[in-house]
């Protein structure tokens, strides 16, 4: 995210203790977002702001406002309850989210990080200023809550501080259910910190210990395979794309398939079972030079480089090899 402190707000000023509400849009910066695709981003995302926190009744225009190039920070009044920020304001959020998503291509999908925290702040006549300002940006940050939000395949992620938590979600005030939100253990810059993360709508699974990503760089290309390619390999692919949430989801393969050339997604014999029908995909992609390429590409261009779409990488170049 962009250290900027341009203000937009006119209003209220902080000084003293506020909810802190942050937002940015994943991989703003991506190769495939053209500079007019990212201005189109960013109004959708304040449309969306505006919209979640008057429908919350929290009213935008009460809050503070500053601009931060990929997304925004909100301060809003302590008289206002931090609970509507989990709830309300982040529920449609997310729904206006989807309804952006389900009318537009890859290159202007729109997935939010979001991030609340309260404590003390003030505005030095440039923008805010207060430790928990840095704060709710290292929890934005960690790579752990970018990690969630693309293993998810979601719309939309929101972490927590340990003082919301205390405060706000285990006590399960207003509408928040506790049992949505997991620990996890932060560590960006020089805070050390533990946060607790929710994908609204997501249940979460047990995916193991986190294994050690290689770098992208260091992998080896990945060229096209043929039909010779044995039923090892073929299935074994299988696997490793199923470990994406996003594939296991119908209305996830269908994003997928749908931006594939028409030569590969018009013949693909599509199933509704997922195993049987992510066979199907790679089964076909493996029938066209670059297909197995181009779905990869496409998976990465929704999910971004998550660690499950690495392994996927990484079971390819390997089985090559």
């Amino acid at each position: 995210m962009r250290d900027s402190s341009d203000t937009t707000s006119r209003g209220w000023r902080p000084s003293g203790g506020c909810s802190l509400f942050v937002c940015d849009i994943a991989s703003f910066g991506h190769a495939s977002r053209t500079d007019g695709v990212q201005e189109h981003l960013r109004a959708v995302m304040y449309a969306a702001l505006r919209v979640s926190f008057d429908d919350a009744k929290v009213g935008y225009d009460q809050c503070y406002q500053e601009d931060r190039g990929d997304g925004a920070m909100i301060a809003v009044p302590p008289d206002l309850d931090t609970a509507l920020l989990l709830t309300s304001v982040v529920d449609r959020l997310r729904a206006e989210v989807r309804r952006h998503n389900g009318v537009s291509n890859a290159a202007a999908q729109m997935r939010l990080r979001v991030a609340v925290h309260t404590g003390e702040v003030r505005w030095d006549g440039q923008g805010l200023v207060g430790t928990a300002v840095n704060h709710v940006f290292r929890l934005l940050d960690a790579a752990v809550f970018k990690e969630a939000l693309s293993e998810s395949g979601a719309g939309l992620a929101l972490i927590v501080s340990q003082r919301v938590h205390d405060d706000v979600v285990k006590h399960g005030r207003g509408l928040v259910d506790p049992g949505e939100y997991r620990q996890v253990e932060v560590r960006v810059k020089e805070t050390e910190t533990t946060a607790w993360i929710t994908i609204p709508g997501n249940r979460w699974q047990d995916t193991g210990p986190t294994q050690e990503v290689v770098p992208q760089s260091d992998l080896p290309s990945v060229p096209p395979l043929t039909r010779e390619s044995d039923v090892q390999i073929l299935f074994e692919l299988v696997d490793r794309v199923l470990d994406i949430p996003l594939m296991r989801a119908e209305r996830g393969r269908e994003q997928v398939v749908g931006v594939l050339s028409i030569d590969i997604a018009g013949v693909i014999p599509r199933s509704a079972e997922a195993r049987s029908d992510v066979h199907a995909i790679i089964r076909t992609c493996l029938d066209y030079p670059g297909g197995l390429q181009e779905v990869l590409q496409a998976i990465r261009g929704f999910v971004g480089d998550s660690m499950a779409v690495q392994r996927l990488e990484q079971t390819i170049a390997r089985l090559l090899l």
